[in-house]
């Protein structure tokens, strides 16, 4: 990387003294004028003789200067490709380009080269009249001038093209080749676990089940959005009495993914299917309500009261402390989704405590 900076910092110092050296030449030819306006004019001219051969000179070391990519081509694929893989490589048209004008050129040069002579004398003469008639000062400096800003538009732009382009094409297909191939991967990884979930939700009596660690590996590398969709076929599943146990190990897979412990709804939605099972696992429920409460909160998210009605009938059915059951419920009552709901479920442990659901604040 140092060298790279230092071989830069000296091109740059090479070039801007080719400049200087060519503007110094232009402006002594164009002091001989008597008159403001003829060396105005003069000195135009010369600036725009000099850009255009610099620019062709560069142009051209730029077509030289084009590094080749070299592309290793197999029939078959590699090591780690997956089935339906699509192999990339990197475009080289440009490179073909560069070669068959390179090859044209030198070639047409080499069989062209006195034509190339006569060329450069006749239009020196021609350029070099408008200057001034007949002066073979004139001529000179118009064939002087052409033949130094060619070249040193060749070698200017051979250099940077080999010094700069090639590591910036090098860097860009890098990065897109890169690119690719992570979105290949996520693709498989997205795809693998939409699989796994599908099957463990869609699971028929007599069929094996997916294993747990595998399904908490696919969720886990899963992207984002596929772990959203996974989300909501498992609470799908869960509201289907039929399917509700099956979803259990989905949610535990989400929640393992969920490693910054930003996701409340995974872990509400996990005591719901728990707390609704034949034989009901009102422990572990309440424990992820708080945990789901706990989350909510921290995120400053709003509503979802249901956790606290929730976390209330845990608590009713494992015999915990009377105030805390009545702080949910009251909690519960106030948000306006849960606000309707029935206590006919709690009704017994109400009358008991002698409540009512009014004195909670249900209707």
């Amino acid at each position: 990387m140092g060298e790279s900076a230092s071989s830069g910092f000296q091109l740059k110092t090479v070039t801007w003294l080719a400049i200087a050296a060519g503007l110094c030449v232009l402006i002594i030819f164009s002091a001989a004028c008597s008159t403001p306006a003829e060396f105005a004019s003069r000195f135009g001219a010369s600036i725009a003789l000099a850009l255009g051969a610099s620019l062709f000179g560069g142009l051209l070391g730029f077509l030289f200067g084009i590094p080749r990519t070299r592309q290793q081509e197999s029939a078959t694929p590699s090591a780690e490709s997956q089935p339906g893989d699509i192999e990339y490589q990197i475009n080289t048209n440009l490179e073909q380009i560069s070669d068959w004008l390179t090859k044209i050129l030198v070639g047409v040069g080499l069989v062209q080269l006195g034509a190339i002579g006569e060329w450069l004398k006749a239009f020196s003469t021609t350029t070099g009249d408008g200057f001034a008639l007949g002066s073979a000062i004139a001529h000179g400096f118009v064939l002087g001038l052409t033949i130094y800003t060619l070249t040193s538009g060749f070698l200017l732009g051979y250099l940077w093209t080999r010094l700069f382009f090639g590591v910036a094409v090098r860097q860009a297909d890098q990065g897109l080749v890169g690119r690719i191939e992570r979105w290949e991967r996520e693709a498989r990884n997205d795809g693998k676990a939409l699989s796994l979930a599908a099957r463990q939700l869609n699971r028929t009596a007599g069929e094996a089940p997916v294993g747990e660690a595998e399904l908490k590996s696919a969720v886990l590398n899963a992207s984002s959005v596929t772990r959203t969709r996974i989300f909501y076929d498992a609470v799908s599943a869960r509201r289907n009495d039929e399917r509700r146990d099956l979803s259990i190990p989905v949610f535990r897979s989400l929640i393992a993914s969920d490693t910054a412990g930003i996701y409340h709804q995974n872990y509400a939605q996990l005591a719901y299917a728990l707390k609704d099972k034949a034989n009901p696992e009102w422990q572990e429920s309440g424990s992820l309500l708080s945990k789901a409460i706990e989350i909510r909160d921290r995120r400053g998210a709003e509503g979802y009261g249901e956790y606290e009605f929730n976390r209330a009938a845990c608590g009713i059915e494992l015999g915990w402390d009377r105030d805390e059951i009545v702080a949910d419920l009251k909690k519960a009552a106030g948000d306006d989704w849960v606000h309707g709901w029935s206590l006919a479920r709690q009704a017994g442990w109400l009358m008991r405590q002698g409540l009512t659901p009014q004195d909670l604040g249900f209707p």
